[in-house]
């Protein structure tokens, strides 16, 4: 928003706030001036008149920045089921409860994870985004689950290891781990 005021010849004006009354009823806006107001001498005062305009460009509410948190207030488990083949996609549960004592929402931004079954000698990790546009609020010690795939390639090693399921955001980072074991293709 541009305000502009010529008071020709005089002294320059002390500015504290600017106040914008809103349309229909919608009350008013008040504005601290800055410091760096400035008030010019142009050519509206060469004839001088005294000039008060107001320009106004569009303009939208910005977003609040995210308050980034160290540790999430959902705790994350994993349930996985004890054994997948090599070369079948393993088909596990993430639930995320809220363990804080406040209701809790996603507030329309949806956090990446990543899963990570890598094994000695062979990396097998995956990056998403989660699927959480649905959820609404959950209250303290609510839960919700969301459906996981990860495919295990054919040349996994068999045998026991770790699945581990991750969610870095502005909500917080957390992991789940669990055990699998994976069998012979």
């Amino acid at each position: 928003m541009i305000f502009i005021m010529y008071d020709c010849p005089g002294v320059e004006p002390a500015l504290s706030r600017i106040v914008v009354g809103l349309p229909n009823g919608g009350g008013s806006v008040s504005v601290p001036v800055g410091t760096d107001v400035s008030f010019s001498r142009g050519a509206a005062c060469e004839a001088n008149a005294s000039v008060h305009s107001i320009g106004v460009s569009p303009f939208s509410g910005l977003a609040p920045q995210p308050n980034w948190v160290e540790t999430s207030s959902l705790s994350i488990a994993l349930e996985v089921p004890d054994h997948v083949r090599a070369g079948q996609s393993l088909h596990y549960q993430v639930v995320l409860t809220n363990a804080s004592g406040a209701p809790f929402h996603f507030r329309g931004e949806c956090p990446s994870y990543t899963e990570d079954a890598s094994r000695t000698g062979r990396k097998n990790l995956a990056n998403y985004q989660l699927n959480c546009s649905a959820v609404g609020w959950l209250g303290p010690n609510e839960s919700v689950t969301f459906a996981m795939v990860l495919d295990i390639p054919a040349d996994t090693p068999p045998g026991a290891g770790s699945l581990r399921w991750e969610m870095r955001s502005a909500y917080g980072s957390g992991e789940g781990i669990g055990t699998v074991t994976v069998t012979a293709a």
